[in-house]
């Protein structure tokens, strides 16, 4: 090793308590690694290291393991300082005396707690406690009724204060043993740091009461084996001993810990008598630093080990302070403070300093000279590449040296210099957490291809909230294939396994049952669990087919009407439930499509093999019915344990190793939940809320996956002792309130009275505040640091963290540019030449905005985004008609294809215009014309003409926006919606016109079908329930009934049906690869040489007084009607409502070819681009105006039909929405009526004419 040495080998293992400081753990790691090779414990003798992460202990397992380390890491035993206290406590004072674990700890505590809690509320100084229970006040009786306590509610409210308790006595046990140990001998004080004792505050004198009673419940034998208790014993033990007990470890290394209570190091101290105790302490500064915090006071520190800066006054005032010291560590160091403070009770390094070279061994990040160079890896440089030539250290180096040397912050005149192409620490702004994660992928891409060395394993990412986070960590990173140059791969570490394992979100969902409504969604995400599908031997290609049934059927939620009743229904409500539509299912396998029986409809889609599917199905739920039954009656937690463990063996079968390690987590949570309940002696009967939160809060806390250093990009939470050392350290969601995180204590914590604080004490927003400073500290090369900086619903700004303010702030007072980079600054930054605006960058708010490729943009804006790219090329985003810069492409450099604009030859088209201002000036608003193979169905063309823009999404593109649509199958109808009559009702017509033809016109046996096919709907589940059903069905059946009336008048005057008639037209356009429209026309009926057709629309199409306002509902017959008039026919077509029938009188056969070859020349347009017009706005339009121009009227006239135009495709706000509102693919392509009306020039008129003035003047009432 070349900085750290030792005096020299010796082979014995001498006690003694050893302190060794640095600033890098790096340092810290290999004086260890050297200390142990060189003092090796015996072969077989493990080595005890205490950390306080399980980072941290990965991290030096992977020490160890290295060519440069030991080369293996083996006989390690690596533990949290709790646990091994509890250990050394046994060694010395014997586990006769000492219990294997504590009748004090928090678990079993909590179960003492429940059994004692009803007692202790009967006396008058619990008050509080009932007031949180929402107990009345005593008076007469001593306590409400056995029957309230055992109230859900209360029962669950008793439980989560029993935890807040046990949870709260397990920290006066390590920080306040003093007052414990006074409440126990009736003393009702409070002792503070100073010594100063005072009265316990009147409204929590019941804390001290509540000890008292704890310990007396407590058997005689574990009376005093409170923590507390035992350690004052251990302390006076250990001093009585003679020699090493054989349970006690040689050596104890305490590594990298930031903060350790009084206690422990007590007992650290009291055991280096006999033990060999060695603690590396990541100490962030050389000198004495301890004074620059208030309450200094406190530590009550005689003898500094580190010395005061030279030319720093001894008694400093704080409102100058920061003139002498660093703000950062003034600001930021209290907990590290408090640490290095109390260990300098304890230490004495003239007793072991001759062991070593140096035991203050910090590493200057700068070297002091005056021409520094850089000591380790540069950050990022403006175009992205490391400063390695640049004599100048990185800020990033400054920042942690002037720390190091505690600095203050020069005066304005005397601003530290940094080069120009300085990205060692940068601060990104986004408006959102997707963007924070997408630009991080950016700049690691960037970091990537600028620096071949670094490596995914080189780079943590921390958060506050990794679960906020992780889908969008999952979603941004694990979207990019493996394949793809710039895959980089990620784990996530932290993430509850509650989260994200199947098995465990299936458990969940099973222990919620009688919570549940059991919806047909929530189902199938059961089955979507492959322990619990194979439990009921269905297959995952069976899903797709259950999900069909499960629609089919009429199943919404609920398993039986029994179930319903437990959300406030009424009984008898069996319509839409799981034994509905398993009845259905059972009897259509069983008689087919055959009669109803006992009031059943038969679901009639089940046969051959799919029998069995049904039959496993049918097991599923009775399997359910049973478990929401038994986890209805509260029981004792033995047999709550012996329920669950029964619902595992029932309802799951786990094969793969992760369910069954998590199998073997909950037996082994259900074992202990058994054996604090035992020593507690609590054996009262809990609901199933109490047991399933005590569970899966335990399954949360105690299935951590811990997938850290794992050779990948590490992402995880901000926690405290992880502050690792990587060459870039990224921190993400550093918003204001969300870091530092806020932790507000109880209202009865004690410890949080002021003026009772003491060193030591654990505070969450110290805890952050350090860790930021940890994580400034431990970055070797780059610090990233991410926030939301503008609000993504209207642009406002938003501030960071506040620590991340202050830091900004830091950056800004003490450094600015050196006069060479200054001079070499871009015009925007020499205006301030700011250092914060240089290494600050404000993202846009969506990934493909064109600032991102804009040939003046920033340096600090790019993207890997390279399908962004492509697309905003194909639209020309340079200026005077270039593309401009495009940005990065790929990981290593690799150039993405040109996007091209296609100019196609003029197509024939029939609007000259459009494909002239395609040509020339739109070529590249539109896509190239597709090649066809077959021939063109008229149902393409009728949906083009229905919806010509969705139609261009559809069919060209493939976007189908309407699939991401909410479903409502999930709830049970409670009226008719809008479609129901086009569904429902063509179903009833459907059996009607089938009795009713006209070769037998019997209008009589056509209403009795209607009827019967009614009852059967009401028996389906697709009515409503109960007499809203008898209501529903009036609804459907008297149109239906008035339209098989105009039905029947039809089929009077048309009498003898015809075969349907085959139509070939033929077409011809350049590029088209299709030439001939077929189709079939169906339902023809003839009489005298003249042929008849109609068709149904289940709505109004009148407005009662004779006015056609519906037009849009003919454009199928219109279509319909043109292909039998082409070919020869003279047909008349008739659309068939309840209020009216109207329709269209014969047309010439080459008028009709003309205005068919007009659509379809409309139709291939619309296949390379999305027309400005829709059917309905449209059609206003060309009603309004006879002309087809409005040339003839006056301006006024005009203004008003304009009006009401661009009402019919914006809606007014209110009671409509208009054709937008409904259409997502109008609102991506035409936002509002006037980029409608003006979109190619104007052309929405003369499209709206071609496409529907000939249906709308040949349209009449019949």
């Amino acid at each position: 090793m070349t900085n750290v040495g030792f005096a020299e080998h010796q082979n014995d293992l001498p006690s003694g308590f050893s302190i060794i400081h640095s600033n890098h753990l790096e340092t810290l790691r290999d004086v260890m690694v050297e200390w142990i090779r060189t003092h090796p414990l015996t072969p077989l003798e493990n080595e005890i290291f205490l950390v306080q992460s399980n980072g941290m202990a990965q991290w030096l397992k992977l020490g160890f393991a290295a060519d440069a380390g030991c080369g293996i890491s083996a006989a390690l035993d690596i533990q949290l300082p709790g646990r091994f206290m509890w250990q050394a406590y046994r060694a010395v004072l014997g586990d006769d005396e000492i219990p294997l674990s504590s009748a004090f700890e928090k678990e079993p505590l909590v179960w003492r707690l429940m059994r004692l809690m009803p007692e202790l509320l009967s006396e008058t100084c619990f008050a509080p406690l009932r007031r949180f229970l929402e107990f009345s006040d005593i008076e007469d009786e001593a306590l409400q009724s056995a029957k309230d306590l055992l109230n859900e509610s209360v029962i669950r409210k008793r439980y989560q204060l029993s935890r807040k308790l046990a949870d709260l006595f397990d920290q006066y046990q390590v920080y306040r043993s003093d007052w414990l140990e006074a409440w126990a001998d009736g003393d009702e004080y409070l002792t503070n740091s100073r010594g100063e004792r005072f009265a316990l505050p009147e409204e929590q004198l019941w804390q001290a009461r509540m000890w008292s009673r704890i310990r007396e419940d407590m058997p005689n034998h574990l009376r005093h084996t409170s923590r507390s208790e035992v350690h004052k014993k251990f302390m006076n033990a250990v001093k009585k001993l003679s020699s090493r007990p054989l349970k006690l470890p040689r050596r104890v290394i305490v590594f990298g810990i930031s903060s350790l209570p009084v206690q422990v190091l007590e007992l650290l101290h009291s055991l280096s008598l006999h033990c060999q105790v060695l603690l590396f302490v990541n100490n962030p500064c050389r000198h004495y630093w301890a004074d620059i915090i208030e309450n200094i006071d406190l530590l009550k520190i005689r003898r500094a080990r580190h010395r005061r800066k030279e030319k720093r006054p001894d008694d400093l005032d704080p409102d100058i302070m920061h003139h002498h010291v660093n703000p950062l560590l003034a600001s930021w160091g209290r907990q590290g403070r408090d640490y290095i403070g109390l260990l300098y009770g304890y230490d004495t390094p003239e007793a072991y300093q001759g062991s070593f070279a140096a035991i203050d061994i910090f590493k200057d990040v700068v070297e002091h000279g005056e021409t520094p160079t850089p000591l380790m890896g540069a950050g990022l440089s403006a175009d992205g590449g490391a400063v390695i030539d640049d004599k100048t250290p990185t800020l990033l180096q400054q920042v942690q040296q002037s720390v190091l040397d505690l600095e203050p912050l020069p005066d304005k005149k005397s601003k530290k210099k940094i080069s120009k192409r300085d990205r060692s620490v940068m601060f990104q702004l986004t408006h959102s957490r997707q963007r924070e994660v997408e630009v991080l992928q950016d700049n690691l891409l960037k970091m990537f291809e600028c620096n071949p060395e670094l490596t995914p394993r080189d780079i943590i990412v921390m958060t506050p909230d990794i679960d906020a986070y992780a889908p969008y960590i999952s979603g941004v990173f694990g979207n990019i294939l493996k394949e793809d140059n710039r895959y980089i791969p990620f784990s996530i570490a932290d993430n509850p396994e509650s989260r994200v394992v199947p098995f465990l979100l299936a458990l969940e969902r099973l222990l919620g049952l009688p919570d549940c409504r059991m919806t047909s969604g929530e189902f199938m995400e059961l089955l979507e669990v492959r322990a619990f599908r194979q439990r009921f031997s269905i297959n995952s290609g069976d899903l797709p087919v259950v999900q069909r049934w499960l629609a089919d059927s009429g199943i919404c939620w609920g398993l039986d009407s029994n179930h319903r009743q437990n959300f406030d229904l009424p009984g008898g409500l069996e319509e839409n439930t799981w034994l509905f539509g398993l009845r259905r299912m059972l009897l259509g396998y069983a008689t087919g499509a055959g009669e109803s029986w006992r009031g059943i409809e038969p679901y009639d889609e089940i046969g051959g093999l799919e029998a069995a599917l049904a039959g496993h199905l049918a097991s599923v739920i009775e399997r359910l019915v049973l478990l929401w039954k038994e986890l209805q009656t509260p029981t004792t937690p033995e047999l709550w344990a012996l329920r669950i463990r029964e619902l595992v063996k029932q309802c799951f079968e786990p094969s793969e190793s992760r369910d069954l390690f998590v199998v073997n987590q909950l037996n082994d949570i259900l074992d202990r939940w058994i054996s604090s309940c035992r020593d507690a002696s609590f054996q009262e009967p809990l609901s199933l809320s109490v047991a399933r939160e005590y569970i899966l809060g335990e399954m949360t806390e105690y299935s951590i996956s811990q997938r850290f250093l794992a050779g990948m990009v590490n992402f995880c939470t901000l926690m405290p002792m992880r502050a690792i050392p990587f060459k870039v350290v990224c921190l993400l969601g550093m918003n204001d309130g969300d870091f530092p995180r806020s932790h507000p204590p109880l209202d009865f914590d004690l410890m949080a009275i002021p003026g009772c604080f003491r060193p030591g004490d654990r505070s969450r927003r110290d805890d952050d505040r350090y860790l930021f400073l940890e994580a400034l500290l431990s970055a070797r090369e780059t610090l990233y640091i991410s926030y939301i900086g503008r609000s993504i619903k209207d642009n406002s700004e938003r501030m960071p963290s506040v620590l991340v303010g202050q830091l900004r702030d830091y950056l800004e007072s003490g450094w600015s540019f050196g006069s060479e980079a200054a001079g070499d600054l871009s015009d925007d930054i020499k205006i301030s030449a700011s250092v914060l605006e240089h290494i600050s960058c404000q993202h846009p708010l969506q990934p493909f905005s064109r600032a991102y490729f804009n040939s003046k943009k920033p340096d600090s804006l790019f993207t890997y985004a390279r399908e962004w790219r492509d697309i905003l090329e194909s639209d020309g985003i340079g200026e005077s008609g270039s593309k401009g810069e495009t940005g990065e492409s790929g990981r290593k450099g690799e150039s993405a294809e040109t996007g091209r604009g296609v100019e196609t030859e003029d197509s024939g088209a029939i609007l000259n215009g459009i494909e002239e201002t395609r040509r020339c000036g739109m070529k590249n608003r539109s896509l190239p014309h597709p090649q066809f193979e077959g021939d063109l169905q008229a149902a393409g063309l009728i949906r083009f003409m229905k919806n010509p823009v969705q139609f261009f999404f559809n069919q060209r593109l493939k976007i189908y926006f309407d699939d991401v649509r909410s479903s409502d199958i999930e709830n049970e109808p409670f009226a008719l919606d809008n479609l129901s009559p086009f569904q429902l009702g063509s179903i009833l017509l459907g059996q009607g016109v089938e009795a009713c033809t006209p070769v037998n016109p019997d209008i009589k046996a056509a209403q009795r079908a209607i009827l019967s096919s009614a009852q059967s709907l009401l028996r389906t589940g697709c009515l409503p329930m109960k007499s809203g059903g008898v209501r529903a069905l009036k609804q459907l059946v008297e149109p239906v009934n008035v339209m098989l009336e105009n039905h029947y008048r039809l089929c009077i005057n048309w009498p003898q049906p015809c075969d349907a008639l085959e139509v070939r037209l033929p077409f011809s356009f350049n590029g088209c690869g299709c030439d001939t429209l077929e189709d079939w026309l169906d339902r023809l009926f003839c009489k005298e040489q003249k042929y008849g057709r109609w068709e149904f629309y289940h709505g109004n199409i009148t407005d009662g007084r004779g006015k056609i306002t519906r037009p849009y509902s003919f454009v199928g017959l219109w279509v319909k009607h043109l292909e039998g008039a082409a070919s020869g026919l003279p047909l008349k077509s008739y659309l068939v409502a309840h209020d009216a029938v109207a329709g269209f009188l014969p047309v010439e056969s080459e008028m009709a070819k003309k205005w068919l070859l007009d659509i379809i020349g409309l139709w291939w347009q619309g296949m390379s681009l999305p027309l400005p017009v829709t059917a309905r706005t449209g059609m206003l339009w060309q009603q309004a105006f006879a002309g087809g121009q409005g040339d003839d009227l006056d301006p006024e006239k005009h203004a008003k039909v304009l009006k009401s135009v661009r009402k019919k495709y914006e809606g007014d706000g209110y009671a409509s929405s208009g054709e937008l509102g409904f259409s997502p693919y109008l609102k991506r392509v035409y936002p509002d009526f006037e980029s409608l009306w003006s979109a190619f020039d104007n052309s929405f008129d003369a499209i709206s004419e071609k496409l529907y003035r000939p249906l709308l003047k040949n349209l009449q009432l019949h």
